[in-house]
């Protein structure tokens, strides 16, 4: 059966996120996870995007993005396939990196899209039910997170630095 076709809207904002085959901890490797932000940074300048946020996992990606007039398709088709090719050239492997073609989520209301930087960004930040130092690096992340979304909205145009 063949893969429902994505919409695409000229300027749409996406919250768009996947994951590698097997849960695999590509990016726990430094080099690997530089590789991957080097790709998005030449597709983002290439394609005109606004990146809202994003986060590195070990074994995953998120990213809040605004496209422009080229179909995010073309972005991460490239992206996600020169990445594969790449690692898997020089690890001397092959097959399937990725779990599944990349995951777009529209984003249409600025509460939603608060809720999606504000997810990406905390992503990273251990429970706050672990207790201890933990608890209190992710709420004073929350803070630092929450003060930072203000400038965030539908009709901003200014990527977060890579």
């Amino acid at each position: 059966m063949p893969r429902t076709p994505r919409v695409f809207v000229e300027g749409g904002i996406y919250h768009v996120y996947n994951r590698f085959a097997s849960g695999e901890a590509v990016f726990a490797d430094p080099e690997a996870a530089r590789e991957f932000i080097e790709l998005l940074r030449f597709v983002k300048k290439r394609d005109g995007w606004t990146v809202f946020a994003w986060v590195l996992m070990t074994n995953h990606y998120h990213l809040a993005i605004r496209s422009r007039a080229v179909p995010i398709s073309r972005g991460f088709h490239y992206l996600q396939g020169t990445f594969s090719r790449r690692f898997n050239r020089s690890r001397g492997r092959t097959g399937a990196l990725w779990q599944s073609r990349y995951h777009a989520k529209a984003i249409n209301e600025q509460k939603y899209l608060d809720r999606v930087v504000l997810y990406i960004h905390l992503n990273s930040v251990p429970d706050t039910n672990s207790g201890g130092s933990d608890s209190a690096r992710a709420s004073n992340t929350y803070q630092r997170i929450v003060t930072f979304l203000m400038p965030h909205s539908l009709a901003a145009s200014t990527s977060v630095p890579m």
